[in-house]
């Protein structure tokens, strides 16, 4: 069977991985984070999203949680009205519900044990070779060495969480150095 696996255990992860298990694959998710916890705030989500977790058989759950959103509305600082957008549509709703709650939604359907978490890939190219650092992973190292070694050759750097506020910043850094820029956004 192939091996896939998904670095990172938010609701992008997640819902990969609940996904490709609808297509018959059995992926495997890797967080780094020792725990998935409840943080951040309300999220929205729009029709084209809910088609999708419709799809994954997750909406009536969903929005067990949810409060359904027909209008947008931008007021002044008095309250008044500027602007208004109707966001209904006919077959999927938009939504607002806690990020936390869609992600422990999302973590429930896997099985638990396809979750690993306190979970970190770092690939090390020591002496041209790569070492694939996490134990779980080491299965798929022929696959990081291909891709790796099908990408053109970058200094690929490992910023700690603790740093990564200044991920950009470092990335601009790095590009500068190399006589390269960001594309333009």
């Amino acid at each position: 069977m192939v091996q896939i696996a998904i670095i990172g255990g938010g609701i992008g992860g997640l819902t990969a991985a609940l996904a490709l298990r609808q297509c018959g694959f059995e992926p495997e998710v890797f967080e780094q984070a020792p725990a998935l916890l409840d943080v951040g705030a309300a999220i929205a989500i729009w029709p084209n999203a809910m088609r999708v977790l419709t799809r994954l058989n997750l909406a009536e759950k969903i929005l067990e949680q949810a409060g359904v959103m027909d209008e947008i509305r931008w007021l002044d600082q008095h309250g008044r009205l500027i602007n208004r957008v109707s966001i209904k549509d006919q077959r999927y709703p938009a939504i607002a519900l806690h990020r936390a709650d869609l992600q422990h939604t999302l973590l429930t359907a896997l099985p638990a044990s396809s979750i690993h978490l306190d979970s970190e890939l770092v690939v090390k190219q020591i002496l041209g070779q790569y070492r694939v650092k996490e134990p779980r992973l080491q299965s798929l190292h022929g696959q990081a060495v291909m891709l790796l070694n099908a990408v053109p050759t970058r200094t690929i750097r490992h910023i700690p969480r603790a740093r990564n506020a200044r991920a950009d910043e470092l990335a601009n850094e790095a590009l500068d150095a190399e006589g390269t820029s960001p594309p333009a956004g």
